[in-house]
């Protein structure tokens, strides 16, 4: 039997986030996930890629409002409430997207830069923005949020033990989940069976596996201490068993098929739910 057994939610880009007992689906994905960003003064986003003390700050939802902590002090740093906005907008950056941004407070822009030692603003994704799928793998009206590409990204509990079983020092104990920030993590079934899901359930909800997770120099990042690794595990062992076409993979991206969604239902999803895969595909050659 396949079970949810973690849900996370990242509201601010690249910053840490937090787990959660249930969660609201939405069509850009998990409600609160990846709706804020951090963007230089030319709109061009900001992540742990070229700023690893991101991994050093969390966002959470607590009453209605966005709160971000630093994680090595334990003070929090800023509250605003989720609907806060300075009623200006900015285009903003997000690989080959741009789409309109609106801009939070001027006070949280000066919180983050000194916290960060860089220049940025704290952007929120507006309802009406609407920042699309891209078209070869959208099923018609599919968007996202502030997120890579892809609303919603799932892992298998078995896919990381399979990773974790291939070292035989204390790389094992280092390599958890959270470098790979996953919003669904299940338990059951074979490793990387979610490269073969196209069409899958959680609580009568439909979902569309799209296409696997190229991963990049984040997972390389020690979620606690913002340190890249000089050894560049866990992506040099992937490397070894999970690239294809000079990326390497790990974990599915994932549509919500809202199309199929009974609105006599609650779109949520729980720690506990039963997933049911309703159709494979082959699997893809590593």
């Amino acid at each position: 039997m396949l079970l949810v057994t973690q849900i996370n939610i990242y509201p601010v880009k690249s910053f840490d986030g937090y787990s959660t007992t249930s969660a609201v689906v939405e069509q850009r994905g998990l409600q609160y996930d990846r709706r804020w960003m951090l963007v230089n003064a030319d709109g061009v986003f900001l992540t742990q890629r070229n700023h690893p003390q991101m991994a050093l700050f969390r966002a959470l939802i607590i009453d209605n409002q966005l709160v971000i902590e630093d994680k090595i002090s334990n003070q929090t740093l800023l509250k605003v409430g989720i609907d806060e906005k300075t009623g200006e907008r900015k285009m903003v950056e997000i690989w080959d997207d741009h789409c309109e941004a609106a801009l939070v407070s001027k006070k949280a822009d000066q919180i983050l830069s000194t916290a960060l030692g860089i220049d940025c603003q704290l952007v929120t994704m507006p309802d009406e923005t609407e920042r699309r799928v891209e078209a070869s793998f959208n099923t018609g009206n599919d968007m996202v949020s502030f997120a890579d590409a892809y609303p919603i990204l799932i892992v298998g509990e078995a896919s990381l033990d399979d990773l974790k079983n291939r070292y035989n020092d204390d790389n094992q104990s280092k390599i958890s989940m959270r470098r790979f920030r996953g919003n669904i993590i299940f338990s059951g079934g074979q490793p990387h069976e979610e490269d073969n899901w196209s069409n899958f359930r959680i609580n009568e909800l439909h979902f569309m596996g799209v296409k696997p997770c190229a991963r990049c120099i984040m997972t390389t990042i020690d979620p606690d201490t913002g340190v890249v690794a000089a050894d560049k595990e866990p992506l040099a062992m992937l490397s070894t068993y999970r690239k294809r076409n000079r990326k390497i993979y790990f974990g599915q991206n994932v549509i919500w098929n809202y199309k199929r969604w009974l609105w006599a239902m609650e779109a949520t999803i729980q720690v506990g739910d039963v997933l049911v895969d309703d159709s494979k595909r082959n699997n893809p050659s590593f």
